[in-house]
């Protein structure tokens, strides 16, 4: 039985499937050092002052108790940090894993819903054009900088810029243009767009 939880997550999305695994990972590690200093899971639960229903969800993976929970049996198991940090890891995930959902839903709030993504003729509407959208709209119609900024009608330096992390929103002029080019976009360009935006989670 391990006795120290796996390597930190480094997955560039985070799954449920990540999260639960890991749960059970860790609940299986508390286990080994419950074991290990000869307590059952009720003497566990008086000595951390938690229920034994507590101590036996969290083993299985099937509850996610609170970091006092943790703290508490890391000093009574003598585990020397480990549980402790690793309940603050899969704190991070978690919490990782729903600002992740977040902006997945932010993203799809962007666009009008599309039953067939693969060959979209619906309309497509951008709230606001930001790094994000402005990079997956240039790389939808498989242009480089200099043949975008040349449809868009801008200095190239300008397009490079706007695509950068917190970049300022282009001009309204610009984002009307934009608006156009992606509108007089070719269906499947289109569709690429979509699957773009769906493929990057990040944010501008």
């Amino acid at each position: 039985m391990r006795m120290t939880p796996s390597a930190p997550l480094r997955a560039r999305r985070v799954t449920t499937a990540m999260v639960h695994d890991y749960r059970r990972e860790v609940g299986q590690i508390l286990t080994a050092y419950r074991t290990a200093a000869g307590l059952t899971q009720q003497e566990l639960a008086t000595l951390t002052s938690y229920s034994r229903s507590t101590v036996a969800g969290t083993e299985t993976g099937k509850q996610s108790a609170a970091l006092g929970f943790w703290q508490a049996a890391d000093r009574v198991l003598h585990a020397g940090g480990v549980l402790h940090k690793a309940a603050i890891h899969l704190i991070d995930i978690a919490r990782a894993l729903a600002a992740q959902t977040a902006r997945d839903q932010a993203a799809a709030s962007l666009l009008t819903h599309c039953t067939h993504p693969g060959h979209c003729e619906c309309a497509i509407v951008v709230a606001h054009w930001t790094a994000r959208e402005l990079r997956a709209l240039r790389e939808a119609l498989r242009l480089n900088y200099l043949q975008y900024a040349e449809l868009i009608g801008v200095p190239v330096p300008a397009a490079v810029a706007w695509e950068q992390p917190a970049a300022p929103r282009p001009p309204l002029a610009v984002q009307i243009t934009l608006d156009r080019t992606l509108s007089h976009a070719a269906a499947e360009a289109r569709a690429r767009f979509r699957l773009l935006l769906r493929a990057d989670p990040s944010t501008a």
